[in-house]
């Protein structure tokens, strides 16, 4: 009689274990395998004895906490869409800067051309009218108006654009003041309203005004270039940055 009275607690012992077993399992959702195995191993586990029952929760416990350590260590899908932002405004800014730079060699390449055949044919005029300039008028028309523009024309299809845009700009600027002193301020053999009613004076007269048009324009392209390259250099700085600060997740 004893001995059925110990195998009843026995029973009614394990049956409370095995449901303790199985709403740890079900409530706390930290077993890694599927509830159908679950209840497999608990009714199997409910054959043994207790302390086997209670290392078998611990060991499973374990694992549910290794498994959460693993996924708390992989990154945050957020970092990767700032990064992606920020690539993007970097790759629109770099667009931006290449086909800026190549309007600028086309544009410079046009107006350098357009002023040195405009001074071909002012030099044939001068020449057939006998007009002559001074030494230092000589210098300075072979050095900045004509070779000077060429050297900047070539350098803004290398990578010392910004060079070559400079030299565009002071040797435009410069011919055009030099052109206006002779051509239309100062009295003498190469101002335009002494030139005789020939068709070489009209020549004179008509590429005089054609080389001031054309170095106003090289001058503005060249100046107005170097503005757009110190904005660009300007947002290559500020636009990751931003980026980054837009997205960027609160810490908590």
């Amino acid at each position: 009689m004893g001995g059925l009275v110990g195998c009843l607690r026995f029973v009614s012992w394990t049956g409370r274990d095995q449901h303790r077993v199985e709403s740890g399992f079900h409530s706390a959702g930290r077993a890694s395998i599927p509830v159908g195995r679950e209840q497999s191993q608990i009714s199997f586990a409910s054959l043994l004895p207790a302390p086997l029952i209670l290392m078998k929760v611990s060991v499973q416990d374990t694992q549910g906490g290794l498994a959460r350590n693993r996924s708390s260590r992989q990154p945050r899908p957020g970092r990767y869409a700032v990064l992606k932002n920020s690539a993007l405004c970097v790759g629109a800014v770099e667009l931006l800067r290449r086909s800026n730079v190549n309007r600028a060699a086309k544009y410079t390449t046009a107006i350098v051309l357009a002023h040195l055949l405009v001074n071909i044919v002012h030099g044939l005029a001068h020449r057939k009218l006998s007009v002559g300039l001074p030494p230092t008028g000589s210098v300075f028309v072979i050095a900045v108006v004509l070779i000077l523009p060429l050297i900047a024309m070539a350098l803004l299809w290398t990578a010392k654009k910004r060079l070559g845009l400079i030299i565009l700009s002071l040797s435009m600027f410069g011919s055009l003041l030099f052109g206006f002193y002779y051509h239309f301020w100062a009295v003498g053999p190469d101002a335009v309203h002494t030139q005789p009613a020939t068709p070489w004076g009209t020549a004179f007269r008509l590429t005089a005004y054609l080389l001031l048009i054309t170095e106003l324009i090289g001058a503005y392209v060249g100046i107005h270039f170097l503005w757009i390259a110190k904005e660009n250099s300007k947002k290559d700085i500020e636009v990751p940055i931003s980026s980054k600060i837009r997205g960027q997740r609160p810490s908590h």
